[in-house]
């Protein structure tokens, strides 16, 4: 397993479940509600079928064009389909959007204050080597991809 790869996985761990613990430590401690319990949980859930689909769409459209999202094995061609027409990294934006459901499902203020740490961190540490990665294996297609779609949205 080459070391940069499995990098990418416990970064993957530590930035999302370190940003769960956090912040369900931080709301044991302090508790700071977002919403009235019945709009947190509608609101959550919309966020949560959102992220799923997006999710999903993803990954179904990664294994159309012969890609996968597993980071051991990378992907045989580009993907710019689907998802990939309106952000370079759907997958991780479902994330963000299934986490945030979660933090308004569960009424929890610090999980939706650790976001933009969260972006920060994902782009540091994971974003920025797997486009790298992207530039050196595809180029200037991937350099036209990079121009005409945003990161996130």
């Amino acid at each position: 397993m080459p070391m940069e790869k499995a990098s990418v996985v416990l970064y993957r761990i530590l930035i999302w479940g370190g940003a769960l613990v956090l912040g369900s430590v931080l709301h044991r401690l302090w508790p700071l509600r977002v919403l009235p319990s019945l709009v947190g949980t509608a609101g959550g859930s919309v966020f949560v079928a959102i992220g799923t689909v997006l999710l999903v769409w993803a990954i179904a459209t990664m294994a159309q064009k012969g890609g996968s999202p597993n980071p051991y094995h990378p992907s045989q061609s580009l993907v710019t389909d689907g998802p990939f027409r309106f952000t370079r990294n759907p997958i991780y934006f479902s994330f963000l959007l299934l986490y945030a459901g979660f933090a308004f499902w569960v009424n929890n203020s610090w999980l939706l204050t650790l976001i933009p740490f969260i972006i920060i961190a994902m782009q540091a540490l994971i974003i920025t080597k797997e486009e790298k990665d992207l530039s050196q294996r595809f180029g200037e297609e991937y350099t036209q991809y990079r121009r005409q779609v945003r990161r996130w949205l």
